[in-house]
């Protein structure tokens, strides 16, 4: 584990400040390479293809059924054609209203300061309770 400031794990992925610097980097270089390579880009189609691939042979592996649909709980976390397009209108429209919102935007380590606050505060009442 590497040392540094601790994280909390509720709201980061990372243990370290250290580990989520080098995570950020690395992951910014493989972007940037990506970006930055001359090659031909893979079709949606073609990648979709080689994924339900990947998962059909993990799902042999392991001795499951194979994938039928595109609502597989490998794949989609909808249980239907309907219920993924109503999620994506709800989605659209709370996107577009924060876009025409004309408040200014809250920085990012305010909002996990508030959150922190907010769990901090839940954890003191469970404690009281116990």
């Amino acid at each position: 584990m590497t040392e540094g400031k601790k994280l909390d794990p509720l709201i980061y992925e990372h243990e370290t400040e250290e580990e989520a610097a080098s995570y950020d980097k690395w992951f910014r270089e493989k972007v940037q390479a990506s970006l930055d390579d001359p090659g031909e880009g893979i079709p949606h189609d073609e990648v979709m293809r080689q994924t339900d691939e990947v998962i059909e042979a993990a799902a042999a592996r392991r001795g499951d059924k194979p994938v039928t649909n595109a609502y597989d709980p490998l794949i989609s976390e909808f249980d239907s054609a309907e219920a993924e397009a109503g999620y994506e209108k709800w989605l659209i429209a709370r996107v577009e209203r924060s876009i025409a919102d004309p408040r200014p935007s809250i920085p990012h380590a305010e909002v996990a300061a508030g959150a922190e606050a907010i769990i901090a505060r839940a954890e003191m009442r469970l404690k009281k309770l116990a």
